[in-house]
């Protein structure tokens, strides 16, 4: 057997454990249908789910994100993210850098690297955000919307339980 067969093959292995069809989810909705609200503000909606790609990836949108919102410096060791704003503008904070994002522009942050944002426009902020693999981060937005007032030590603890780790203060609008 030569390698490319073996390749060929397993790749038709995995394929065959994926849905077999396209998936759609339509502006506004969840690939669920079900409600994820930060704050009881910020929508999260998922568009594709960690279990559609056994795990390798999960994209949602972000929306509804209000003016000095954002969450405190963090880290995630066991998975890459990448935001593009589709709405507002949003100044994040990437390892010692700092970056003005304004409608169109993307961020792409490697997983070990700090990182924070905060929506820095008058208007609310939306964006579409990518985890690459998937990791734990539906089930941190899912188990966030649950808590009726967010506190720096339940956010702590929800991150420590999902894989993540805060490591600093949120980001200023100044």
């Amino acid at each position: 057997m030569t390698l490319s067969m073996f390749s060929l093959n397993k790749s038709a292995t995995f394929a065959s454990e994926r849905p077999k069809t396209g998936i759609k989810v339509a502006d506004g909705d969840n690939r669920l249908h079900e409600t994820v609200k930060l704050d009881g503000v910020v929508s999260i909606d998922f568009k594709v789910l960690s279990k559609d790609t056994e795990g390798d990836l999960v994209v949602m949108t972000s929306s509804n994100n209000p003016k000095s919102t954002g969450p405190p410096l963090h880290i995630h060791p066991d998975f890459d993210e990448m935001f593009y704003v589709t709405k507002g503008e949003v100044k994040f904070k990437v390892g010692d850098e700092i970056f003005l994002l304004k409608v169109g522009d993307s961020m792409f942050i490697p997983r070990n690297v700090p990182h924070c944002f905060t929506i820095i426009s008058e208007t609310p902020a939306s964006f579409l955000i990518i985890a690459q693999p998937a990791a734990k981060l539906e089930d941190f937005f899912r188990a966030y919307a649950k808590v009726e007032q967010m506190t720096p030590e339940i956010a702590g603890r929800l991150m420590i339980e999902h894989n993540m780790k805060i490591v600093g203060p949120p980001l200023t609008k100044d």
